[in-house]
């Protein structure tokens, strides 16, 4: 029998093109997906990303649309990869910006600072392999869809005398709160350009911030689980933290903390918590040397102390 009432129709789910040949590189990706938020609204988003790398000189782009409850809904988040010296001492390897429009920007505690990914699509720190959908929903869950919300970005990369690679950037979230944060790593390899022969290597992680909601300012700085001395056995940890509370239930209050506090120094919820400022060096599965100091600076006392 005739099929009379067949009516074809047709939808792009995705694309991906890929180009090389030296010294050209493109690449570039498109995808439609369908989701459904918390409030149970389903809503059709599109995004895309895209890519250009010319010998040193590299280009790449991210972004995502989508129409939700009939607001407009956006994020691009862009990165220039352009060598420029402007000093011996000061090499500028990157430029990175973005923004979101209806959109919020969720910064991450301190300790996943090199996990964000407007920091690791600067440095390279993407899990490999990972496809532009798993990429997506990483970045869309750290800029979920908030009517009202808005938010820009700026950073930096550059390098001192090729001895010290470091990553700055600055976010600003706007809407119903104000957040201002600094978020930065930096990493001193010894000997330079020598992973693998390297005697030591320290990477700081960086977040400085204003957060109107929480009434504080702070700055605060931890090493990463990379960072060692001598052998990569002897690994070095600590972290420092100054926060102050500008008003709110904490008006007054404030934190000067390297490494910790005072094992009996009974910690109110709202201190920030640091690891010990120290190493551990495991130099045999029978032998063990490690050492721990720390000072806090706090409204109500003042304490010091250390192990090894």
């Amino acid at each position: 029998a005739p099929y009379t009432d067949l009516i074809p129709t047709f939808d792009l789910e995705g694309i991906g093109i890929e180009f090389s040949k030296y010294p050209l590189e493109l690449g570039g990706a498109f995808l439609h997906q369908t989701r459904t938020d918390n409030q149970g609204v389903t809503f059709d988003e599109y995004s895309g990303a895209v890519t250009i790398q010319f010998e040193d000189m590299g280009f790449s782009a991210m972004g995502s649309y989508a129409n939700y409850n009939g607001d407009p809904s956006l994020f691009v988040y862009l990165l220039l990869e352009i060598p420029i010296t402007i000093q011996p001492y000061l090499i500028v390897t990157g430029i990175s910006g973005g923004f979101g429009y209806n959109r919020s920007l969720i910064v991450p505690a301190l300790e996943d600072v090199l996990n964000f990914p407007l920091v690791s699509e600067v440095l390279g720190n993407n899990a490999p392999g990972n496809s532009l959908s798993a990429e997506l929903d990483i970045l869309g869950a750290y800029t979920p869809i908030e009517t009202g919300a808005y938010w820009a970005a700026a950073g930096v990369r550059f390098t001192s005398f090729k001895v010290i690679d470091c990553f700055a950037l600055l976010t600003i979230r706007a809407g119903n709160t104000l957040e201002v944060n600094l978020l930065g790593s930096a990493t001193l390899l010894m000997p330079p350009l020598a992973e693998n022969k390297a005697i030591a290597e320290i990477q700081l992680m960086i977040d400085a911030g204003y957060r109107a909601d929480e009434h504080t300012i702070s700055v605060a700085a931890q090493l990463t689980n990379n960072s060692f001395i001598l052998s990569r056995k002897t690994r070095l940890t600590g972290g420092a933290v100054m926060q102050a509370w500008l008003g709110g239930e904490h008006e007054g209050d404030f934190v000067l903390s390297a490494g910790g506090y005072h094992p009996d120094f009974i910690v109110p919820p709202h201190y920030p918590a640091e690891p010990r400022i120290g190493f551990n060096l495991n130099y045999s599965n029978s032998l063990t040397f490690k050492g721990e100091l720390y000072f806090a600076l706090v409204a109500s006392s003042v304490m010091t102390g250390g192990t090894l």
